[in-house]
């Protein structure tokens, strides 16, 4: 299993997270977009203990899709640890995401 190794502030709990598993992807090819959920962890180690996530987000990736031949789950990693565009601006407002939080994180494999 691939996940994103990135230490971060949780945005909804203010708990130091390190380890984000990707749980779900929607990919819409008519509409191009898509929808890539992650859970955030203290670490590997609590997650492999069975521990609950500390938060589940999800995420709209557009306009650029997979190809329909490529892992959608390998694509959502490596699109989810890229630098933003220089004209990104975050918004403010309560209860937003980030969505380049995991920009320059490490996709790392674990054992199963």
């Amino acid at each position: 299993m691939k996940y994103i190794e990135k230490q971060i502030e949780d945005a909804q709990t203010g708990a130091i997270a390190n380890y984000h598993e990707v749980t779900a992807v929607n990919v819409d090819y008519v509409n191009n977009t898509v929808i890539a959920t992650l859970a955030s962890y203290v670490s590997r180690k609590t997650k492999e203990a069975g521990k609950s996530a500390l938060s589940l987000n999800s995420f709209t990736l557009s306009p650029i899709l997979p190809a329909r031949n490529e892992s959608a789950h390998d694509w959502c990693l490596n699109e989810l640890i890229q630098e933003p565009s220089a004209d990104f601006e975050p918004e403010e407002y309560p209860g937003y995401v980030n969505p380049h939080m995991f920009a320059g994180g490490k996709i790392k494999e674990t054992d199963a």
